[in-house]
């Protein structure tokens, strides 16, 4: 009987692992569709009489390719140039829409990785170790002199966007020979995905990589 039962919990749970992310992802795509058709769908509604799924999100995308084509072309540039002047002007508005275009930009740009490369810090507290990624790096000036110090983001599971902010000494962390894509993995799954091996990259190459995104940054 408790074969049986263990069959069956072993079946239920591989039913799980495979349905799960089926339903999280009809659930998401479902969300944003019905999010975007919703900003233009009520008006085009109103307009033509009748309610009609999609043409919302389908205007909504021709909108923003417009925009794209304008912002691209020299009035177009002028034009988001003066909006975003006055969007300089107004305290609140400017930080939102400040952060936000710069958090896009991060993301979208094949020239700027939003994560580099993948680390071991110890947080939250010494003896404790947590995958991260370093964003970029900065020189302290301290009372010691300057000091590289890196800006590290500690993802928290299942969701990699979510996490914490820090900023760590770059002697303090502990580089990987890890791609991101591996370490995402890791993170997501709570350790379930893991690498069949965690190996430190050579103090060589993390000097590479460090001087290399530091030389990217002073060009930016």
């Amino acid at each position: 009987m408790k074969r049986i039962f263990s069959a069956i919990r072993k079946k239920f749970v591989a039913g799980i692992i495979v349905t799960a992310p089926a339903i999280v992802t009809y659930l998401a795509l479902r969300f944003l569709f019905n999010t975007v058709d919703d900003i233009l769908g009520p008006f085009l509604g109103s307009v033509l009489g009748r309610d009609i799924p999609g043409l919302g999100l389908v205007a909504t995308a021709l909108l923003i390719l417009i925009m794209g084509f304008t912002a691209t072309n020299l009035v177009g540039r002028r034009i988001v140039r003066g909006w975003e002047g006055i969007v300089a002007t107004l305290p609140v508005v400017r930080r939102i829409y400040t952060s936000a275009k710069e958090f896009l930009e991060a993301v979208t740009s094949p020239d700027r990785m939003l994560f580099r490369e993948v680390v071991l810090v110890e947080y939250p507290r010494k003896g404790i170790y947590s995958y991260a990624f370093v964003t970029s790096y900065v020189t302290l000036q301290g009372p010691k002199g300057p000091e590289a110090i890196a800006h590290v983001f500690v993802s928290n599971p299942p969701v990699p966007t979510t996490g914490t902010f820090i900023a760590v000494r770059v002697e303090d962390l502990l580089y990987l020979d890890m791609p991101v894509e591996t370490a995402l993995k890791l993170i997501v799954s709570g350790g379930i995905v893991t690498p069949a091996e965690v190996v430190p990259m050579s103090d060589a190459e993390a000097k590479r990589r460090r001087e290399a995104a530091w030389a990217a940054r002073e060009k930016s």
